[in-house]
């Protein structure tokens, strides 16, 4: 999870004790906490987010939100959109966490989904059981998408502070500025070929920021997907919900950095069954999705055969 990495202001210990006084007076049978476990992220322990094992043998995440109380009085307060628009998806069958219960208007206990997550598996498990995996992720965020847009204006309240259409759009067209034919030179070397694939990815990313945008996550990440033991999909990290493309969340969802363990490289795990999966679970044509992971794959630093960085995707 990755909600925040700061440091807290609040001594675990204290953060302890509040899970364990609270918690088995908001579930039922009221079990008592057992264990409270770290969770590890990229640069160390989570300062947020732990895991509870109850008495019963059960496993609950806890989740603080350090900025709560500067969201408190927004329509967009971070832990009531975790809890609504997680009981939506929940609801409608979606792969994502229960919220059980809200401690203090700035703790969420939700389901525990699993202790593995997709970053870590694309870089640790075959090709060929990471593409199963990739496919089961992309059936599962189709389902997700559709919910977001049956759901019409419903969330429309939610969105999170410069995650609104105009804003997205504006920040998407910035990227121009790192596709410049300077930069691109350091990557391929040819001052004419630098020239001609800086143009066809600039005109890439105008033509990008012109398709329908819609709700939906906004922190998309390989992190932000847990497997459990049948390497089942849940994507987890609704407090904040924006404007975006479809094909771009589904691209980083699927991107794997390996960030904080030693000899990852980036994986992209996207190939020609996988556009065929998204295409036929969305109603769509792939034409977005093959342009989003040729831009992010040049953001990587892999261009027309030039890498800079290993991926392992197989997009055409």
């Amino acid at each position: 999870m990755s909600d925040v990495t700061s440091s807290s202001n609040e001594a675990p210990t204290n953060l302890h004790q509040r899970l364990r006084s609270r918690i088995p007076n908001l579930l039922p049978d009221n079990p008592t906490v057992a264990a409270i476990l770290p969770i590890y992220a990229p640069g160390g322990i989570h300062p947020n987010v732990r895991r509870i094992t109850l008495s019963t043998g059960e496993s609950l995440i806890a989740k603080r939100y350090l900025f709560a109380p500067l969201t408190k009085h927004e329509s967009w307060h971070l832990p009531a959109v975790e809890k609504t628009v997680s009981d939506h998806l929940a609801d409608l069958g979606c792969s994502v966490p229960r919220v059980l219960a809200t401690i203090d208007d700035d703790i969420v206990v939700l389901e525990d989904k699993g202790r593995l997550t997709l970053d870590d598996a694309a870089q640790t498990l075959p090709r060929v059981k990471r593409m199963r995996i990739a496919e089961r992720v992309v059936e599962a965020f189709a389902q997700i998408q559709n919910a977001f847009e049956r759901a019409d204006d419903r969330f429309e309240a939610l969105v999170a502070p410069g995650a609104d259409r105009e804003s997205v759009q504006s920040a998407f067209l910035e990227l121009r500025e790192r596709l410049t034919t300077r930069r691109l030179q350091g990557l391929i070397g040819e001052d004419q070929e630098s020239k001609k694939i800086s143009g066809e990815l600039q005109k890439l990313v105008e033509e990008l920021a012109d398709r329908p945008l819609s709700v939906g996550p906004i922190d998309y990440n390989a992190r932000n997907i847990v497997l459990d033991e049948s390497k089942k999909p849940t994507f987890i990290e609704w407090s904040k919900i924006g404007y975006d493309w479809a094909e771009r969340r589904l691209v980083q969802y699927l991107a794997s950095l390996g960030a904080g363990r030693a000899g990852s490289s980036p994986r992209l795990l996207i190939d020609r069954r996988i556009q065929d999966v998204f295409a036929a679970q969305t109603g769509t044509v792939d034409t977005d999705l093959k342009n989003h992971v040729r831009l992010f794959s040049a953001l990587l630093g892999r261009i027309n055969g030039h890498p800079t960085a290993h991926t392992d995707q197989c997009a055409t």
